[in-house]
């Protein structure tokens, strides 16, 4: 199967999700408003840390920052994308409605893959974004155009060794 076909499946499933999710559109604001307070208070011990001091073990506070970012970002495409399909891999075997998927002409794992996705998760991945902007700004210097093609490959890696 052609990969533009995988690729249109995911944005349908995508766009499904979307819709599903702005049909409530206060639990979506909700959903996005906790991920980021959940991430300021993750960030506290960080801050707590380097209120006292430049540099722990060799880091200085915007490094740290950037690996908080990773994480964050990280996590976000973990409970945006692929935890929820596997949820519902298993609720489908759980209700024997699984072999209806392997059934359909598309390869399975891709279907399973894109069964279900939790937008709100994208407020975790734009704060990593923000958080990884800040960290620079403290820096005082932007990254090299190939440190962020690095930084880029670095997390679809974590992303799918995750997976």
């Amino acid at each position: 199967m052609p990969a533009t076909r995988y690729l249109r499946l995911f944005a349908v499933q995508l766009r499904i999700s979307v819709a599903s999710a702005m049909a409530y559109r206060a639990n979506f604001v909700i959903e996005g408003v906790m991920s980021l307070v959940w991430m300021a208070i993750t960030l506290v011990p960080l801050i707590v840390v380097y209120q006292d001091r430049e540099t722990v073990a060799g880091w200085p506070a915007s490094s740290a920052m950037v690996v908080m970012a990773y994480f964050f970002g990280v996590r976000g495409v973990l409970e945006g994308m692929i935890s929820p399909s596997l949820v519902d891999l298993v609720e489908k075997i759980r209700q024997g409605s699984f072999d209806y998927v392997l059934l359909k002409p598309v390869d399975a794992q891709v279907m399973i893959s894109a069964s279900r996705y939790e937008p709100w998760k994208v407020f975790d991945i734009l704060g990593a974004l923000a958080l990884v902007i800040y960290a620079f700004v403290l820096r005082g210097a932007p990254p090299a155009p190939a440190d962020v093609a690095l930084g880029v490959v670095l997390f679809g890696t974590g992303v799918a060794a995750a997976y």
